[in-house]
């Protein structure tokens, strides 16, 4: 009843918590799946290693702890999960019982677990799980929570959302087979023929259309209906065929039939020189290497690079961090020289050192690259992706990219379709995160290509420049030169955009770098490699230390997030801790944080953008 009268009124599903007690300032309960099917007992379920409902209701007990103010509840206003950290899952085959050894853990939940609740912070729990048997199942070593009203937990209930679309991953045709087999029989000078025929074809298959077989060699992907979703189911049949392992971002990249391609062919010819031959696939979609059975959050075998490694792990015991960083080094593809940066990165990240050690190693590294100058810069334009097309009516949104090495015209993806039909949507992209393109020597050459990127895109179009993050530093110094070459834009539209020199917490740094690290391993671990990590390092220092904004002319839209990423408003009074721009500009906050305004309340985003060009009569 307290709890209920706390705001924690549940379902069926979620009323778990079967008892709770106070010990020596912990919480202990105990939680079971509620109304199990006759017959089925206290056993393991199906297709969870540790059961949703089960970490929920562990999470009810929080409450009776003592740990944060009374007067929060009685004022209408609960504690709700608000970032993780240290999460690992101990569960094993033959850790939980009533799972057949050999099992994949993966697969089964047990029915009952006890939990230990732990201040360990004026915001924040550590959360221990056992099986009934004292056996570990889980560990959170910070779960931050922050008090969430009544009201406001009802409103966001009725926001619109983008929620994501599952698809069942294509099983191969044997028309589809016997042309992969081709391509790798095929001699070297043929194959890339060869391997363009097969992009189309699955292409093809993608946009369930027949346009593959006329498809240009150079248009678009994305001007074809290419979204996200194609993108990565592309990306598998390509994988699966040819027996490569693709990043998620490959076919935004490479973004062409003749881009792709020759990826396809640089990556095959790279396997050929360190293997004699490839496996393809029969029925499904196979590894290379079958995964390891067993998997945690900290050592689960996510999308491995597009060179598969040739060493399976040791099934004997979970491999340690370093060996996973050492499988990652290893396995990356022989053309990209800055892998073991990658590895480095990796460490300084785990050691909690990243924004100062793993920062510094970057920005180094970066400064080793070749480079191009100021006036070297149309020399090296890259082309504009297009990722949306519009009535013809409004004005062209013309988006820049911001400098993480997760970043690139795929950050743009989800709004872009939320604008398809409506506005053309193009992104610029930063040159240097592509194996053998070359990073801009100065902040001024890295706007001198953006601009030359500009005019060959949009000529005497109307357009408005947007940039979220750091990319809208870019979009920014942008306006100003194109303001004074006579291309000025019809606005600037900046997402949380925080001022170069702006001085973060580390707490805060570390919420920024996990939010990064979590995208990074939604898009494969080779989402990170060495070159985009010393491209980003470059242009961080660019930034830094060259970046001098002008006010511009252009009116400026500037949207803030509403909500703080963890700890991010500490040590701030009242809304102080929000992005600010320094120029004029209209200003608006809109719900979400710094990467949420992009992603679940991307509806908010989209639409306060719309509504405020359409004022001005874009």
């Amino acid at each position: 009843d307290r709890l209920a009268a706390d705001g924690f009124d549940y379902g069926p599903a979620f009323r778990g918590l079967r008892s709770a007690w106070r010990r020596d300032g912990h919480v202990f309960a105990e939680v079971a799946l509620d109304e199990r099917p006759e017959g089925t007992g206290s056993g393991p379920v199906d297709g969870f290693a540790l059961h949703p409902a089960l970490l929920d209701a562990a999470l009810h007990a929080v409450g009776l702890g003592g740990s944060f103010d009374p007067a929060e509840s009685a004022g209408g206003r609960i504690r709700m999960p608000f970032s993780w950290s240290g999460v690992r899952l101990h569960s094993t085959p033959g850790a939980i019982p009533g799972v057949t050894p050999g099992a994949t853990p993966s697969a089964t939940s047990p029915a009952t677990v006890r939990v230990r609740l732990s201040a360990v912070g004026p915001d924040a729990i550590g959360v221990h799980l056992t099986g009934v048997d004292g056996q570990p199942l889980a560990h959170i070593e910070e779960l931050t929570l922050r008090p969430v009203s009544v009201d406001r937990l009802q409103t966001a209930a009725e926001e619109p959302v983008a929620r994501p679309v599952r698809r069942e991953r294509p099983r191969p045709r044997p028309q589809d087979t016997a042309a992969a087999q081709r391509v790798l029989d095929a001699a070297p000078m043929e194959r890339e023929r060869l391997l363009a025929d097969l992009v189309r074809e699955q292409l093809s298959a993608v946009l369930h259309h027949e346009a593959g077989a006329d498809l240009g060699p150079d248009t678009e992907f994305l001007a074809l209906g290419m979204d996200s979703v194609r993108g990565i189911d592309l990306r598998d049949r390509l994988a699966t065929l040819l027996g490569l392992r693709l990043s998620a971002t490959a076919t935004f990249e490479h973004s062409t039939v003749d881009r792709l391609a020759g990826h396809l062919a640089t990556l095959l010819d790279s396997r050929a020189a360190t293997r004699p031959s490839a496996p393809v696939a029969k029925d499904t979609a196979p590894p290379e290497r079958a995964a390891p059975e067993r998997s945690t959050p900290e050592t689960a075998p996510g999308p491995s690079p597009d060179t598969a490694p040739d060493t399976a792990p040791d099934a004997s015991a979970p491999p340690s961090a370093v060996e996973l960083e050492l499988a990652k080094a290893t396995a990356a593809p022989a053309s990209d020289p800055y892998d073991s940066l990658t590895t480095l990165y990796h460490q300084a990240y785990a050691s909690g050192r990243a924004q100062s050690v793993g920062m510094a190693l970057i920005q180094a590294a970066g400064r080793l690259r070749p480079s191009f100058t100021a006036e070297d810069a149309a020399g090296h334009v890259l082309p504009p992706v297009k990722m949306a097309g519009g009535d013809g009516t409004r004005a062209t949104l013309v988006c820049l990219p911001a400098i993480t090495a997760t970043a690139g015209p795929i950050q743009y993806g989800m709004m872009a379709q939320m604008f398809e039909g409506r506005r053309d949507v193009l992104s610029l992209v930063n040159p240097g995160y592509l194996e053998g393109e070359l990073v801009a020597d100065s902040f001024d050459a890295l706007i001198e290509l953006h601009l030359h990127q500009l005019r060959a895109a949009i000529g005497t179009e109307r357009y408005v420049l947007v940039g979220h993050s750091m990319g809208g530093l870019l979009a920014y110094a942008l306006a100003e030169r194109a303001e004074r070459v006579g291309l000025p834009p019809g606005a600037v539209v900046l997402l949380d955009t925080f001022e170069a020199a702006h001085q973060f917490s580390e707490k805060t740094h570390i919420a920024l770098n996990e939010g990064l690290d979590s995208r990074e391993q939604l898009l494969g671990d080779f989402a990170l490699t060495g070159a985009k990590l010393s491209a980003s390092g470059r242009y961080n220092a660019l930034l830094m230390e060259e970046c001098v904004l002008r006010p511009v002319e252009s009116p400026t839209f500037f949207l803030s997030a509403a909500e703080p990423m963890p700890h991010q408003d500490e040590g701030f009074e009242g809304d102080a801790w929000r992005a600010s721009w320094p120029f004029p500009h209209t200003a608006k906050a809109t719900p979400g944080d710094h990467f949420t305004i992009m992603e679940h309340h991307l509806p908010r985003t989209t639409e306060a953008i719309e509504a405020w060009l359409a004022e001005r009569g874009l």
